[in-house]
């Protein structure tokens, strides 16, 4: 267990703590806001809050940003026995937690999501100080719903969110998700010849994320052979942990590339070599695909908390940016037939127009203003 013996010194100025983690879409984005509002103010001192030994303490202190851990952890849905310390670690937090908001003293504090936002947005709560939250997915997350009603301000990716957690509207400010993606400047057919690719043929961008998707790949190695007889290019990150061949054969080398991770120069390459994707629903990939304008036939992850990601596919579906397969109806007659409605020239158009529609390029910017603005 974490202790509270170290915390951070006492400081003049404005100071804001920021808590969220659990995965890089609560992460990522926190230290986004972080760093834009670094930028509008230089003299803001800001202090990271969040589980020990976590995503988010490396990354924090990769950052830069000063970090003080508390001792939550997820909620483990349907196994009883990892759950039973889960209330004292909840309650030593929150006492950790207004601990570091005692020294801190924050003017505000801002909660991206993920179980390690409770304690620090909680503690807030408790010694009166403000709080924001920051939801990326379209159905809000348990820490949200528990939250919303105490929070000064809810910054959103999606409309339907704020349908869910039925609050007054002047509590919401929809600002999409910040992303760090690296939006290329190389045309289509120049991308597609950096990856050694035909530049002519429609391309198709498959990714499960950096751990991979194991349905996604394993419909995908099935009807590969048959994409390539269609004339479609296939850029293939498999993840991590895909165990199939990844060699590409001689003969398909100006047809086909596959690789278990892309840094993100090549995300963004392949973001912009694409004429679609196919992918799953968590809300940064959902972000990233947006700001690139890049349609895509969507499978979500069965088993993301509370069906995320099927609530992500169905608001992009609604706005008409993508096409949603559930898990268990992949399969290669599925996938095929997808693939076939989406490269329709006019069809592939209006889903791209669709996707851009979603797009929030400067929602870090909104928001560190916004909490600027707040905070006075």
């Amino acid at each position: 267990m974490p202790g509270i013996m170290n915390d951070p010194p006492r400081t003049r100025g404005l100071r804001i703590a920021v808590c969220g983690g659990g995965t890089g879409g609560h992460v990522i984005p926190a230290l986004s806001i972080c760093d834009k509002i670094k930028e509008l103010k230089p003299e803001v001192d800001i202090l990271y809050i969040g589980a020990a030994n976590s995503l988010e303490e490396s990354l924090a202190k990769k950052a830069g940003y000063p970090f003080r851990s508390v001792w939550i952890s997820s909620l483990r849905r349907g196994r009883i026995l990892s759950n039973i310390m889960l209330p004292l670690k909840c309650a030593v937090s929150l006492c950790q937690a207004v601990y570091y908001l005692f020294r801190h003293r924050p003017k505000m504090v801002i909660g991206t999501g993920g179980f390690s936002a409770w304690p620090a947005c909680s503690a807030a709560s408790i010694t009166g100080r403000s709080y924001v939250l920051w939801e990326p997915n379209a159905f809000p997350g348990l820490v949200t719903r528990l939250l919303a009603r105490g929070a000064k301000r809810i910054y959103v990716s999606f409309e339907e969110t704020i349908e869910k957690l039925r609050l007054k509207e002047g509590k919401f400010l929809v600002t999409g998700n910040p992303v760090c993606i690296i939006v290329s400047e190389m045309g289509t057919e120049e991308a597609r010849r950096a990856f050694g690719l035909k530049p002519s043929n429609r391309t198709i961008f498959v990714t499960g994320g950096s751990g991979g998707a194991k349905s996604i790949n394993t419909v995908v190695d099935r009807i590969k052979n048959e994409l390539l007889e269609r004339k479609f290019n296939l850029i293939w990150q498999t993840g991590k942990h895909w165990d199939g061949e990844t060699e590409v054969p001689f003969e398909h080398r100006e047809r086909m590339v596959i690789q278990r991770f892309f840094d993100q120069e090549q995300m963004s390459l392949a973001y912009n070599a694409a004429d679609f994707a196919i992918s799953r629903c968590g809300a940064m990939t959902l972000a990233e695909l947006a700001v690139v304008g890049l349609p895509a036939i969507l499978v979500p992850f069965p088993f993301a908390a509370e069906g995320h990601q099927e609530a992500n596919a169905r608001a992009v579906e609604v706005a008409g940016g993508g096409m949603m397969i559930l898990d268990k109806d992949l399969t290669p007659e599925t996938l095929l037939e997808a693939i076939e409605d989406i490269s329709q020239e006019n069809r592939i158009k209006e889903m791209a127009s669709g996707m851009k529609k979603l797009a929030r390029t400067d929602a870090a910017d909104d928001i560190a203003t916004d909490i600027l603005g707040l905070i006075g």
